[in-house]
């Protein structure tokens, strides 16, 4: 989805994360772990004709699904695959699919 599709002026938003339980040596004597990741939006937008620009409302609740392998390779950048469920996913499969980029601590 397009950055700048949804506007809201009021939202609430619910992250869960869960490390699974063990973790795996990678290049050097670093170690990775694997995350779930499960987030959820949903919000409004208060007289949202009063403005010049055309935009959709997050009024139906935002859900996506992810996979995130934390220090990916042994560096300091964790790498995740996130899935649209629910409301807003589309037909093509592409559509739904993200790739998400985290820089660690230095």
């Amino acid at each position: 989805m397009p950055s700048g599709t949804f506007y809201a002026d009021k939202f609430v938003s619910l992250q869960v994360s869960q490390y699974l339980p063990f973790r795996f040596k990678t290049l050097g004597k670093s170690y990775s772990n694997i995350e779930l990741e499960y987030k959820s939006a949903i919000g409004n937008f208060k007289n949202s004709a009063d403005h010049q620009f055309n935009f959709r409302v997050l009024d139906h609740n935002y859900q996506e699904v992810g996979l995130i392998w934390n220090r990916f390779l042994g560096r300091r950048f964790d790498v995740g695959f996130s899935y649209r469920l629910g409301y807003y996913q589309t037909s093509q499969f592409k559509d739904n699919f993200g790739l998400q980029i985290r820089l660690g601590g230095f």
